[in-house]
């Protein structure tokens, strides 16, 4: 018994060691090691000049390793020797089981789906400004480059282009470069693995550099160098735009990089653009609506409109409304906000006039339409709508389309229920039907007539294909008008309207997608 007694103990414990749970392994993160690389900055390439890049103390690059399971880590490297050269070493730590490495200058994040994804280096941020302005030199943090590692040397290549440009005026503070068919100014960097090339650039068509400090402008007769991204498309209309401390905005389109595909590494000189600082006021002219106008009880008529003058430069402006005139002095903030009163004796409409000095820059007059509602009465006579009635609606409404319902000018706008609206041109001296439109209800024109008659119409597509466009008198077409590709000439023709009776509604608009309308004429039957 002793035995037994004596032997369970020991029974017991090897029972239960047994059934102890296996322990999970531990999972480590990698280890870190140093790791130092030899770099090296590639040389900027013109037939105009050489611009050196040169490493600078505090440089910083972000160096990407990649180990055997395709796992992606971004690490910071510092420059620790060769300031001021175009050779230098720069250390830091990397994981034990990473052996593929990639460099990116500066130390920008990038995109690791993208690359595990795709096999590209996708810049995460935008080359955004605003960037430092450097004479006779750019801004290092926006001369972007990459490299692949080599045996422990990173031999960078550029991502960017250069343009050098002269600034020949006083008071710059920012500088615009533009293009019209080309993104790749500024944007993300997609670059291909292995050879580093830059294969697309994703982003805004417009690249800015302006200053850190808003005291310190562009000097005059300096050259600057602003970095760009690179993208296998040609300029054409390439504009530079600048900026002055006083806010004023002039621009030139310049022809040095017509049909130029940029290439990285290499400056393109765009000179000394012919920019002059206007010397006038800076203003603009906004509509406000106008609340709490008695109406004119003879002809219901009240004002629907005023103006906002913005007067950028507070310049010597005097703005005259209705015999008040507001000077610059009482300009708050560089906006006055006022309103037109209603005319007393036989004049029926306000106006505003704005002008610097003694020249007149703008009259605008404003009808003084009624509480009542406005409605369209019948025309018995000739009538024509052409290029000053739309140079008229484009200074009381602007360029962008006017989507709402309203009457004017004896002619009706009918925006309706999903309209694309209508944009009125003053060079162009003209009126686009935004979009397809319906009879009576969305997107058309419309006018009353007093019984039978004919409408003309001059009309333009305003797409790259030939369009219709209709008349109707109320629901009911009765033809339509030919609008030929915009590049073409414009049509002339007519609709005749047999069985129309006083008080009809005749309906213009269009059978498909924009068109443009130069004038419209409605001749009564004799």
């Amino acid at each position: 018994m002793k035995k037994i007694i004596t032997i369970i103990p020991a029974v017991l414990a090897f029972f239960f060691a047994g059934c102890e749970a296996e322990q999970a392994p531990v999972q480590t993160a990698p280890e870190k090691v140093s790791k130092v690389f030899s770099v090296s900055m590639p040389d900027t390439r013109t037939t105009l000049d050489g611009l050196s890049v040169k490493w600078a103390a505090g440089d910083e690059i972000n160096v990407i390793g990649i180990n055997a399971s395709n796992t992606v880590t971004e690490h910071t490297f510092t420059l620790t020797s060769g300031a001021g050269t175009s050779s230098a070493m720069f250390s830091g730590e990397v994981n034990s089981d990473e052996t593929t490495f990639y460099a990116v200058y500066p130390n920008i994040a990038i995109d690791i789906t993208k690359l595990t994804s795709n096999g590209r280096i996708n810049l995460k941020n935008n080359l955004v400004s605003p960037r430092d302005a450097v004479k006779n030199g750019f801004d290092s943090a926006a001369a972007v480059m990459a490299a692949k590692d080599e045996s422990g040397t990173l031999a960078f290549k550029h991502l960017m282009a250069y343009l050098k440009i002269k600034v020949g005026v006083e008071g710059v503070t920012s500088i615009k470069v533009t293009s019209s068919n080309c993104k790749g100014l500024n944007g993300k960097a997609n670059i291909t693995i292995p050879d580093m090339a830059t294969v697309s650039v994703d982003g805004s068509t417009t690249y800015d550099i302006s200053i850190a400090s808003p005291t310190g402008p562009f000097e005059k007769d300096a050259t600057y160098f602003i970095p760009v991204c690179v993208k296998a498309s040609t300029l054409k209309t390439v504009t530079v735009e600048y900026t002055f401390s006083d806010a004023a905005v002039a621009s030139i389109q310049t022809t040095k990089l017509n049909s130029t595909t940029l290439e990285a590494g290499k400056i393109y000189d765009l000179g000394t653009p012919p920019i002059t600082k206007p010397t006038g006021p800076v203003v603009s002219l906004s509509k406000t609506s106008v609340a709490d106008v008695e109406p004119d009880a003879a002809s219901g008529l009240t004002i629907e409109s005023a103006y906002v003058i913005a007067n950028g430069s507070d310049a010597d402006i005097n703005v005259t409304t209705d015999g008040t005139v507001v000077t610059a002095a009482s300009v708050s903030g560089g906006t006055v906000t006022y309103t037109v009163s209603e005319n007393t004796g036989t004049a029926r409409k306000g106006w505003i006039g704005l002008q610097t000095g003694t020249e007149e820059v703008k009259k605008i007059e404003i009808n003084q339409k009624g509480s009542a509602a406005i409605v369209l009465t019948n025309i018995t006579t000739t009538t024509t709508w052409g290029a000053t009635f739309w140079g008229e609606l484009y200074d009381a409404e602007g360029s962008s389309a006017v989507q709402k319902d309203f009457i004017v000018g004896n002619l009706g706008f009918v925006n309706g229920s999903g309209g694309s609206g209508f944009k009125f041109d003053k060079s162009k001296g003209q009126v686009q039907l935004a979009g397809t439109g319906v009879a009576g209800t969305k997107c058309c024109l419309q006018f009353k007539v007093g019984g039978p008659g004919k409408v003309t119409i001059e009309c333009r597509s305003a797409g790259s294909s030939d369009r219709t466009l209709k008349v109707a008198l109320g629901t009911t077409e009765k033809g339509s008008i030919a609008a030929p590709i915009s590049s073409g000439d414009k049509n002339t023709d007519d609709v005749t309207i047999s069985d129309a009776v006083a008080g009809d509604v005749v309906n213009i608009y269009s059978g498909g997608s924009g068109i443009n309308i130069f004038t419209i004429t409605w001749t009564p039957a004799s």
